[in-house]
């Protein structure tokens, strides 16, 4: 299915946020919400409906072009790498920016994330302040790229 939209920030950027478990999206929603950070949030609760909502599929017809994802690493139907490769074979998705943030401290899954050209790869902390800090350290990335996006 080919959409019509390509990315790039406009007034309100656009976040994709993939994670199965809701408590943690609206744990992200609202640090995200104290970093200020200005991104309307959009959470898939898979590989699958991410990739629904990147092509306007189903019940995503009228979804805006993220300007970021934050793929979480291990998700039902399709892993974050998985996404992130499909993201990155589709044209009208490759150029999207990508963080994934995950519980997983592996050096190769860091690894691979840096060789797939992700934007970064973020520790998900299990405590409440480490998970904080970085959805902020989060937004400070995704900032930095709506920065460097609108001087090209």
């Amino acid at each position: 299915m080919e959409t019509s939209y390509s990315p790039g920030f406009g007034p309100s950027p656009v976040l994709l946020y993939v994670e199965d478990d809701p408590s943690t999206a609206r744990l992200f929603s609202l640090a995200a919400r104290d970093a200020n950070c200005s991104s309307r949030i959009f959470v898939a609760k898979d590989g699958d409906a991410a990739l629904a909502f990147l092509n306007r599929a189903a019940g995503y017809r009228d979804a805006p072009c993220p300007d970021l994802v934050v793929l979480d690493v291990n998700l039902p139907s399709r892993s974050g790498f998985e996404v992130f490769e499909c993201m990155q074979h589709m044209e009208h998705t490759a150029e999207i920016p990508v963080i994934l943030f995950s519980s997983s401290e592996s050096d190769s899954d860091r690894q691979k994330a840096e060789q797939m050209g992700a934007l970064g790869f973020v520790h998900k902390p299990n405590d409440f302040d480490g998970f904080w800090s970085a959805v902020h350290y989060i937004c400070g990335k995704a900032a930095t790229k709506k920065a460097i996006s609108s001087v090209q």
